[in-house]
């Protein structure tokens, strides 16, 4: 047979389109496939026999048969020459399920003056994935920053354990959030004691333990009992929450994440946060919740403290030694009351040593100053004051707290120091994550 100028021009056309790295159909004014990309049968999986001459919606075994795309070539095209990110989510065969960006242009052959449709298809399935988990990251960054401003005002542990459960539920979207005692009696069982969200009732059905039995292996129990995060990818078909999916399935939860809450090396109980998505935690989402969680412990022994240090000054060094985090009472001129051995050994000396000194006199002027300037601040506001610095490499994040007598009056300041460094790190990885998507995009 003679090859023909159509030949030639079609041969041409189809050298073009394979450079083309993402796929792309010709379809003719039929609907049927003149010709398609290189990589359009790549990614698809599909042969140039099965493709070229094939009815759009018949592809694949009528995989192709997709409402939006139906929309777009039949509705859409028909009034315009051109229509730009046209978006598609679809099961394929081979590949799974997909969010395509389609990109349809109506042009006339130079040869034959017949409408042809150019349809170019984007995979951005990758893209919306980071999208989200950014989004997801950064609404829990939030929910951490803002219970760490309730840290800063609490004085009633339940109200700042319920306050702390409402943000989470808020900033980051999930359905339920719990936290439960570990108490020491026989059965040791797993009280809750404070929640925000979807709840109705369900606390009152879920009887947990954190004993080695079946209903101690669930993730509050796992939990509490190893003093490790414990996480439930789908409630549906996790056998260790059986006792706990029907009335879980009833209320909407597909899935959980359980964080302990440390004090002393052991947990003390554990907040429980329920999605409706199966498995929708990533490392990175996981990580900030257990440093909230940290946050949320370390906010708990607080309030503790202050109240036992009006309670009861005898037990006050006891109780701070207790304390993984640096601790310093001090009174209005600066000079120390108390500090526990943390707080000791960060500055190099002991407890013994540092007793009547004064706390700004023992600091290098760079952090004493501004630290003095804090405290200053503290004592004539009545207020807490927050703020973050570094020592030797070592990021710390500070609450200085007004100390009161009986009569309210403020005599002296308490200072907590955490050390904040990993964190600091995660948020800069984070950062750095959202300038390379917003490079990408």
């Amino acid at each position: 047979m003679t090859k023909t100028s159509t030949d030639d021009a079609l041969e041409y056309s189809e050298s073009i389109i394979n450079t083309l790295r993402e796929p792309l159909i010709v379809l003719d004014q039929d609907l049927r496939v003149v010709t398609a990309s290189r990589s359009f049968y790549e990614v698809f999986k599909v042969k140039a026999e099965e493709t070229v001459g094939q009815f759009i919606y018949d592809l694949g075994n009528k995989q192709w048969n997709i409402p939006k795309l139906r929309e777009l070539l039949e509705t859409i095209l028909p009034q315009k020459a051109t229509f730009d990110n046209y978006e598609v989510e679809h099961d394929f065969a081979g590949i799974g399920r997909r969010i395509m960006l389609l990109n349809a242009r109506q042009i006339e052959q130079v040869m034959g003056k017949e409408r042809i449709i150019l349809l170019a298809i984007e995979d951005i399935t990758e893209q919306k994935r980071k999208d989200v988990e950014l989004h997801r990251l950064n609404r829990t960054l939030k929910a951490q920053s803002r219970s760490s401003q309730a840290m800063m005002r609490a004085d009633d542990e339940s109200a700042y354990m319920n306050e702390v459960c409402g943000i989470i539920v808020k900033e980051c979207g999930h359905a339920m959030v719990w936290i439960g005692f570990a108490e020491n009696d026989e059965n040791k069982s797993v009280r809750p004691v404070a929640s925000a969200g979807f709840e109705e009732g369900y606390l009152e059905t879920v009887k947990i333990t954190w004993a080695d039995k079946e209903r101690g292996r669930g993730p509050t129990g796992t939990a509490i009992r190893l003093g490790k995060p414990s996480i439930c990818r789908n409630m549906l078909t996790d056998p260790a929450f059986k006792p706990w999916r029907e009335e879980s399935t009833k209320h909407g939860y597909a899935s959980s994440i359980v964080l302990p809450l440390m004090a002393e090396g052991k947990a003390f109980g554990a907040i429980s946060i329920y999605s409706r998505d199966p498995d929708p935690f990533t490392e990175d989402e996981m990580q900030l919740l257990f440093e909230l969680a940290n946050d949320l412990a370390q906010g708990i022994t607080a309030i503790r403290l202050r109240a036992a240090l009006r309670e009861s000054e005898q037990n006050a060094n006891a109780i701070l030694n207790a304390i993984t985090e640096s601790i310093w009472l001090m009174d209005s001129e600066g000079d120390i009351l108390a500090a526990n051995s943390i707080a000791a050994e960060r500055m190099g000396m002991r407890i013994s040593e540092i007793k009547g000194k004064n706390y700004f006199d023992l600091l290098p002027p760079h952090l004493a100053n501004p630290l003095r300037m804090h405290a200053e601040k503290a004592f004539r506001s009545g207020e807490s004051v927050r703020f973050e610095d570094e020592k030797a490499g070592i990021a710390f994040d500070n609450n200085i707290y007004p100390v009161r007598n009986e009569k309210g009056n403020i005599t002296g300041l308490s200072i907590f120091s955490s050390d904040i460094t990993e964190r600091r790190e995660t948020e800069n990885g984070l950062e750095k994550a959202h300038e390379e998507l917003e490079e990408l995009a």
